[in-house]
């Protein structure tokens, strides 16, 4: 038996009819007048060799591929989760497949995927802005690009999450409950000379406190846990324990959560934990946890709705819109 893909040639042989009326049953043509009995015999045929589109073929001949590409810094992490999750539940309603790339471990935007090879309507990207602008600048003609997050650029359509409100609403809350002492864990690749926004606002709020940062460095680019808890260990051996620990997503606070547990210190009692990113799992920890939510659901109808726009009009000016982030208050930090 031959291993050679079916094409519409083979479709229209069996099926008695000529390619081009395969190519209108296949395309859903309504304009072409065709039989009701004749299209259900190509899609019978169709479905019985197990024929599947050459996408880049079609995309060469319609201007279109209906693929979008979701790029994201992870494909693990739950903030990225949630994006790819609420995105492909707007791009399959409205007919697109989603192809995924993983920025994490890539020395430089020009490790992305060329566009000559990709047949991509569009891209919406979560990450590292230096890399897709380099890529913009690396080739002449890219698919329309939203960039979606924290981190955004502006040679992009974009989506902002203000991370610096509920940064603030937090680190204020923190302060009204009398917690004057309190510490930032966040991952050592982010550096404390960065104007990475969360570290960035929490340092400000604590000089405008008239208190001293104090930082918990881990590594977590493996996403590790036991990273996280041997940091504020180490921490709290050396230095004592803060009245309050503002980690850097809720992975790590999670991680918090446990290692206090396990040191016999007291979450809220004796520190107050805020998590960040607003994901689901920190309502099942016990005390529950206090985390920032990021309106992940709205910000992806929104980036979904600047793709569909570019892809209709290429000239369009450029979209942009900021969404606030707000304290979750939970038992952690009551």
């Amino acid at each position: 038996m031959s291993d050679r893909r079916p094409s519409t040639y083979d479709i229209a042989r069996l099926a008695g009819v000529s390619r081009s009326t395969v190519s209108f049953v296949l395309n859903d043509r309504q304009d072409i007048w065709i039989s009701e009995e004749t299209r259900a015999r190509v899609l019978d045929v169709a479905k019985k060799l197990n024929y599947r589109p050459n996408r880049l073929a079609k995309a060469l001949i319609t201007g279109t591929s209906r693929l979008v590409g979701l790029w994201m810094w992870s494909v693990s992490t739950p903030f990225n989760v949630s994006i790819i999750d609420h995105t492909l539940d707007l791009m399959h309603a409205d007919g697109y497949q989603a192809i995924f790339f993983e920025m994490q471990g890539l020395e430089s935007g020009n490790e992305l995927p060329d566009p000559g090879q990709w047949p991509l309507d569009g891209i919406i990207a979560e990450g590292d802005p230096a890399f897709l602008e380099t890529f913009i600048a690396q080739h002449r003609t890219v698919a329309p690009i939203v960039t979606l997050g924290v981190r955004t650029s502006p040679l992009t359509d974009q989506v902002i999450f203000d991370i610096s409100t509920g940064v603030r609403e937090s680190m204020s809350h923190l302060a009204n409950s009398g917690r004057k002492r309190i510490a930032h864990l966040l991952p050592e690749s982010i550096g404390l000379e960065s104007n990475e926004a969360r570290r960035s606002t929490y340092e400000a709020c604590m000089r405008e406190m008239g208190g001293t940062p104090e930082y918990i460095e881990c590594d977590f680019s493996a996403r590790s846990r036991e990273m996280a808890m041997s940091a504020i260990a180490d921490h709290i051996k050396q230095h004592g324990c803060p009245e309050a620990i503002f980690c850097h997503n809720d992975e790590m606070a999670v991680a918090a959560n446990r290692i206090l547990r396990q040191l016999g210190i007291c979450v809220p009692a004796d520190v107050h934990l805020i998590g960040c990113d607003g994901w689901i799992e920190t309502e099942y920890q016990e005390p529950q946890l206090s985390t920032i939510g990021i309106p992940l659901e709205e910000g992806c109808r929104e980036a979904w709705a600047f793709l569909r726009n570019r892809i209709a009009d290429p000239d369009l000016p450029r979209q942009s819109i900021i969404l606030p982030t707000h304290l979750i208050h939970r038992a952690s930090s009551s």
